[in-house]
């Protein structure tokens, strides 16, 4: 106990003189030629991550504008024989029972109902939303399959190798899901790509946590969070040039572009040095060294801030290598820990719980519920959506620098509580009395409310459990 105290005073000390050290350093990071590099290789290699996560988000909001998805067009014979098509898969599972069937049973119970539903305009079809919504949750299982593993696999075989798996696994899911022919094959896809997204943003968030120079690393990490709305721009754009198309090419290219981020990943992480963390709990110290004194340092071994960082970081991974045998435990074992815990998981349940939802994965049926039903016109305000939400994501990332970060949970959620409390107001004027001023309130609304939205991602736990509570926060 004396040496964990004592332990925790040496590396109070190493931060407080990193942060001393800091203040006296000004050149900034675009005079630093190893820095620099390091940061424009790091580009492709980790945001790629949340990008695809992005392109996922946002790709079915662009299918439910184009026509052969919405249409289930497998086969070319009538609307009730397409949906018996789909249901054929159960006969491929040996004539399920018990648990498997009520598995099955929970996501394709919806479907039977298409049986004796009459055919009517696909964006009136009651069962779209419960299609949408059940190769969401496949997707979500994926991650929470997922969960247990990744901070062990992060932790045991390093960031970068976290990262190649995750987008292995990615590519994987792209290529069954492009190459469906049915809707359960549609759905494994989606579990497989839940399955590696959790291990790409596990790896990369941290990884630019301990690589990145101290005073960029909460820009950094609010960059790469809110890189997911390049990649919801991607996917609107391309859904936007494709959905015209009268085949099944115009989803399934869409799809098949969804693992470009995940292909550049694999290309460029090589050319990205492990994190220095790591490589201290891996007994590999010099390397560890060396890596912060190329980039942090540009190659000045005697750097007093490089050997300041060096010694914070031995400080802790020692203490935490000397007390941590069970890591989940340790989530709930100290009241500091027990207290991160539940701001991650009221984080990442209320940062899915607060209405983002309703836009994220059901726009267009949002549109419709306004009066704009035109499919081009849709797509149009879903890629014009992605574009705002990344200005004022990358915006919101250097607020970090303004506001403090508790500062910025509470102006995003008094943000949102009061657009959509606006939102909700104009469209019940809407539905009662069918005012297009109304309607253009709604869409205003949605603008505003992901302004607010995009303001609340910074870290709350400490770096040995980043991996553990990343994990949660985003299955969550």
């Amino acid at each position: 106990m004396a040496f964990a105290r004592q332990t925790d005073v040496d590396a109070v000390a190493s931060q407080s003189e990193v942060k001393r050290l800091l203040d006296l350093d000004t050149t900034p990071w675009y005079k630093r030629p190893n820095l620099r590099t390091l940061y424009f290789t790091l580009i492709p290699a980790v945001l790629g991550c949340e990008m695809t996560s992005g392109y996922d988000g946002s790709i079915l909001n662009g299918l439910q504008a184009v026509g052969p998805w919405l249409t289930c067009t497998y086969t070319t014979r009538g609307y009730h024989d397409r949906v018996r098509r789909s249901l054929t898969m159960i006969a491929d599972f040996n004539t399920p029972t018990g648990a498997i069937l009520g598995a099955m049973n929970a996501a394709f119970e919806p479907y039977f109902g298409l049986l004796t539903t009459p055919y009517t305009h696909p964006t009136h079809r009651p069962w779209l939303a419960t299609l949408v919504l059940t190769q969401d949750i496949m997707q979500s299982i994926g991650a929470v399959l997922a969960l247990p593993i990744v901070p062990y696999v992060n932790d045991r075989v390093g960031r970068k190798h976290s990262i190649t798996i995750g987008s292995a696994i990615i590519v994987v899911g792209v290529i069954l899901q492009t190459a469906s022919m049915n809707l359960a094959m549609f759905i494994v896809a989606r579990i497989v790509l839940g399955l590696g997204i959790p291990f790409c943003i596990g790896g990369a968030s941290q990884l630019i946590a301990e690589l990145t120079f101290p005073r960029h690393s909460a820009i950094i990490n609010g960059l790469f969070n809110e890189s997911w709305y390049a990649g919801a721009i991607i996917a609107a754009g391309v859904t936007l040039g494709t959905f015209s198309r009268p085949d099944n090419w115009s989803w399934r290219i869409p799809s098949l572009l969804q693992m470009l981020p995940s292909l550049l990943q694999l290309t460029f992480i090589w050319f990205v040095p492990e994190s220095p963390r790591w490589l201290v709990s891996r007994d590999r110290s010099d390397e560890a060294f060396d890596i912060l004194v190329k980039h942090h340092a540009e190659g000045d071994r005697n750097s007093p801030l490089v050997h300041a960082e060096f010694a914070e970081i031995q400080h802790t991974v020692r203490a935490e290598l000397e007390f941590s045998k069970r890591r989940w435990v340790e989530l709930l074992q100290t009241p500091g820990n027990r207290k991160r815990t539940f701001i991650a998981a009221c984080v990442g349940l209320f940062s899915q719980w607060s209405g983002n939802g309703l836009v994220s994965y059901y726009l267009a049926k949002v549109l419709s519920t306004v009066g704009i039903t035109n499919k081009r016109t849709q797509q149009q305000i879903n890629l014009s959506l992605s574009c705002w939400n990344l200005i004022t994501g990358v915006s919101g990332a250097f607020l970090t620098k303004v506001f403090r970060r508790r500062t910025q949970y509470l102006m995003a959620f008094i943000g949102m509580t009061i657009v959509f409390a606006c939102w909700t107001g104009a469209s019940a004027d809407y539905a009662n009395t069918k005012n297009k001023n109304a309607a253009g309130a709604v869409v205003g609304m949605i603008f505003v409310y992901y302004w607010a939205y995009t303001l609340m991602h910074p870290l709350t736990t400490s770096v040995r459990l980043q991996s553990e509570d990343m994990s949660y926060w985003d299955d969550c």
